[in-house]
């Protein structure tokens, strides 16, 4: 009866091992848990957009869908720091080119949002998001 239970035993731990096994290999070859089309070019394709932009003015802080257009179509984000959250400022961004997925590759200056909402820059070839310590220009 002993010999029978310990069996049953080392069955359940070996059992056991080898889901934790297959879940683990589960998560390692699954892609990354983000939103991902396909690239769309413009800001037609950027959603949320708010219009309006001016440099330096006053605007709500999101995390997310932060981008904006001013009157000449130039680039914004509507940013504001930890310390100060209160206080929002329109800041230039790079050309907007449409959608982008983060960590995807990129070639030219630019800026961009992932499907997410999530503010992107191109930087040393690969979509970043967007914080000031990266150069916009």
């Amino acid at each position: 009866m002993r010999v029978l239970q310990r069996t049953e035993h080392a069955r359940r731990r070996v059992v056991g091992a080898a889901l934790a096994v297959a879940a683990a290999l589960g998560l390692l070859t699954s892609a990354p848990n983000t939103a991902s089309a396909e690239p769309c070019d413009g800001a037609d394709c950027v959603t949320h957009m708010r219009t309006g932009a001016v440099a330096g003015a006053p605007c709500a802080a999101q995390r997310l869908y932060a981008l904006g257009l001013g009157a000449s179509g130039g680039a914004f984000i509507c940013y504001a720091t930890y310390r100060n959250p209160v206080t929002a400022a329109w800041t230039p961004l790079p050309p907007l080119v449409g959608i982008r997925d983060f960590g995807a590759l990129c070639s030219a200056p630019g800026s961009a949002q992932s499907s997410d909402g999530l503010p992107l820059v191109c930087r040393d070839g690969t979509w970043e998001r967007y914080t000031p310590a990266l150069p916009v220009s």
